[in-house]
């Protein structure tokens, strides 16, 4: 209730300082902006704001109505709210939103015609575009030059010779969600080496976050599937970590 009453208050606070006349229309507008409104609902939405817009010309709704007929439910919503006309803009608004979700509902088939589902469909595919993903790369020190190009680059892989080089001196990997517990920073604060004690079979860690997945990064891969892969990160910027002990790739498994 929090955030719709901070929206709320939102939108009649836009209403209020815009120059549009059509209020009813912007309003709509807003509350289809600010509660990512389906584009499924919003082409029912003309189905339905034509008649609300009769209907509150008809009912001559004005600021002559005072706040206290307005009952509690505004007084919850909107305390400090004064101008009643861009108030009943904004809830005519939400009310054509609601029929033309009705109306949409309606015209669906009857094995699509759960709510809960749908809404549980909208908010997985949302999740899902938003989802980015974390590839962990364990780096033989012996073979890392070239990464001092991508330093060089502002830490992006360039050109095709960058992805191959990647490919070659990785020796462990791993890619999964970027909320899952794998990072560079976690892996940083544990293992880092100092210079007395560099070993020969010390890596380095590089991180790449990834917008969408790329197959080919997971176990038990061919090396030509692999490489594909690794092809695919040019333009994707990276960060190192400082030479750490073998035990960082514990979580990683082999290239």
């Amino acid at each position: 209730m929090n955030k719709f009453r901070e929206k709320f208050i939102k939108i009649n606070y836009d209403l209020t300082n815009s120059s549009r006349k059509d209020k009813l229309e912007h309003a709509i507008e807003l509350w289809c902006y600010y509660a990512n409104i389906p584009q499924e609902i919003k082409a029912k939405i003309d189905d339905t704001k034509n008649i609300l817009s009769i209907t509150f010309k008809a009912q001559n709704i004005t600021t002559t109505t005072s706040y206290s007929n307005k009952g509690l439910v505004a007084k919850f919503l909107i305390p400090k709210i004064k101008n009643m006309d861009i108030i009943t803009y904004a809830i005519i608004a939400l009310l054509a939103i609601g029929i033309a979700y009705v109306i949409y509902q309606l015209n669906q088939p009857e094995d699509n015609a759960d709510f809960s589902e749908w809404s549980e469909d909208r908010v997985f595919q949302k999740q899902q575009q938003n989802q980015k993903y974390c590839l962990i790369l364990a780096i033989d020190p012996s073979k890392s030059g070239f990464l001092q190009n991508i330093k060089e680059s502002d830490n992006f892989i360039r050109n095709e010779s960058i992805c191959e080089n990647l490919f070659l001196a990785t020796n462990y990997l791993w890619i999964g969600k970027e909320s899952e517990d794998i990072s560079l920073q976690k892996i940083d604060q544990y293992y880092k080496v100092k210079d007395e004690n560099k070993k020969n079979f010390d890596v380095y860690i590089v991180e790449i976050i990834l917008d969408e997945y790329i197959s080919g990064f997971e176990k038990d891969v061919k090396k030509t599937k692999r490489l594909e892969a690794f092809e695919k990160l040019i333009n994707h910027k990276i960060t190192m970590s400082e030479r750490l002990s073998f035990e960082a790739c514990s979580d990683l498994y082999s290239i």
